[in-house]
Formats: C-alpha cells, structure tokens, sequence
C-alpha cells in the first residue's frame, strides 16, 4: 500500500513505522479530531510503549478506541487473542459518526496496516518443565511410565535385537 492510495494525510513512511511497531511488539497511540472532539486508539503490545516499554502493555495486540466526551472507558476493542477482524469492524463502526470523513479513512487504513501487520492467532505453545523439579534418584519404573506404550515397546524391541 502506498500514501496515494491511502488516506490523503498519511505518508508511506507512517505506514512503515505503523508496521514494524506492530510486527515488533510495541505500542502507540493514534490521535484523531474529529465533531465529538479529541478520539484515539491505542495500540498495546507485549513490548510496551517506548523507551521503556512499562506502559500500554498486552500479552497480545490489542486495540483499543476512546472517545473521551462519550465515555470514560473505551467504545470498542479488539485483541488478537479472540475475534480479531471483528473487534476492528467494532472500532471502525463506532469511530466513524465521531471522526472527520478523512480521519475515518485514515483509521480504516491504519486498522488495515494491523491487521496485514499483526501475526494470525495460532494454537499457544504450551510451557513445559518450568515448575517441575527433580528429587531422589532415576528409577526404571519411573522412566517408563513416561513413554507411549509404542516407544516402549520399540526401545524394547531395539533392546532384544
């Protein structure tokens, strides 16, 4: 995408920093002016906002839109731990009677930078071996009650041969 088929007030190099604070994880807060007065989104990410990235911190990408003059807490959310593409619909939908036509537009541009920008929910890797801690000594009996039933029965079949 570049700014001339983008929203008129925003440049490709905004779009590239949009991008790659996304892709590395950190956060930003979009301002917008619009009828209803000032209105941003935040953009949280696991790295924080910088320099020291203790602020706007979410495990996952997470936007957020608030229009202060409406209500205290935000309108409208969207984390990518659950429906992402909706939560951005929700955003645009609810931004749009508050914002200027072409800070709507540059609000749907951003979302779409994102989202392009923003990795696809996949399966959590599981942590395996944090609180497990070791006492005593190694037995047999334990050892193989750790296997499938198929690895025992190879290492068996390999130990016999």
């Amino acid at each position: 995408m570049t700014a001339a088929n983008a929203a008129p007030n925003l440049t490709d190099a905004a779009l590239d920093l949009l991008r790659l604070d996304v892709r590395t994880g950190h956060a930003l807060i979009a301002t917008f002016r619009g009828p209803a007065g000032l209105s941003w989104v935040e953009l949280l990410g696991p790295k924080g906002m910088r320099p020291d990235g203790t602020l706007f911190v979410a495990p996952v990408p997470t936007l957020r839109l608030c229009i202060p003059a409406l209500h205290q807490e935000p309108l409208a959310v969207a984390a990518n731990d659950g429906d992402f593409d909706g939560g951005l619909r929700a955003i645009v939908e609810r931004a749009r009677p508050h914002l200027h036509p072409v800070e709507a537009e540059s609000l749907q541009t951003m979302l779409r930078v994102v989202r392009r920008a923003t990795k696809t929910r996949g399966p959590r890797v599981p942590e395996v071996g944090r609180r497990i801690s070791q006492t005593g000594s190694p037995s047999l009996h334990a050892w193989a009650s750790c296997l499938t039933l198929g690895d025992l029965e190879a290492a068996l079949s390999k130990a016999v041969a």
